[in-house]
């Protein structure tokens, strides 16, 4: 096979040289669980727990489960949201992002949220007010809801885990080198109970990692 087929989004096929996959970084989308997003830009007046409860909503209303926002521009007339989520089914990519965005200006525009360019300014009679939204109560997360971080990079991090496991159960092993080096040339019998004691909770230490790092496979 020299060349790679692959069917874009308009129905029509794309072919990629496998030399050029090779040679170059190429993204591909997780058949599972893949990160659905979209950014909407809204005035500063709105308070932020109410916009992000409209665009969490919007993103539970397609399908996307564990959906968090982040704030990624701070305008001189708008704030940019960026609502994502984790799509089950990939094959739903590109209906569900058009989805997203129809959803998210429809739960706006049911409360009563503006949507702005970034370049819209609006303009008003200000006199002496101040221009701050009212303090809203912010529903605190829960103690054991993971971070957008752990549930994205979720692979790269099960992976370091399993490299920290695996380095800690060298260090194990050559502790325990030592202390049956230590007993050959241990004469007190009090001494050889306290080095057999230790390396028992160094085997019971690794039994219990090695066990982890199998379930974790």
């Amino acid at each position: 096979i020299f060349h790679t087929e692959i069917q874009l989004e308009d129905s029509n096929f794309i072919t990629i040289p496998n030399l050029y996959i090779a040679n170059n970084p190429v993204k591909l989308t997780r058949v599972t669980n893949t990160v659905i997003s979209t950014s909407v830009s809204l005035g500063y007046d709105i308070p932020r727990s109410k916009i992000e409860e409209a665009l969490r909503d919007a993103a539970i209303s397609v399908g996307l489960t564990n959906p968090y926002i982040y704030i990624t521009s701070l305008g001189d007339f708008s704030v940019v949201y960026r609502i994502h989520g984790f799509l089950e089914d990939s094959s739903k990519f590109f209906s569900t992002s058009s989805l997203l965005n129809a959803k998210v200006m429809d739960n706006l525009h049911e409360n009563k949220i503006e949507i702005v360019s970034p370049t819209f300014m609006n303009q008003r009679r200000a006199d002496d007010s101040i221009f701050i939204p009212k303090p809203t109560r912010v529903k605190q997360a829960e103690e054991s809801e993971k971070s957008p971080e752990e549930l994205i990079f979720d692979e790269a991090i099960e992976a370091a885990e399993m490299e920290k496991k695996r380095y800690n159960l060298q260090k194990l092993e050559a502790r325990k080198d030592e202390l049956q080096k230590s007993l050959k040339e241990e004469k007190d019998e009090r001494n050889i109970e306290i080095i057999k004691a230790a390396i028992t909770r160094i085997d019971n230490l690794k039994t219990k990692i090695e066990a982890n790092i199998k379930g974790q496979k």
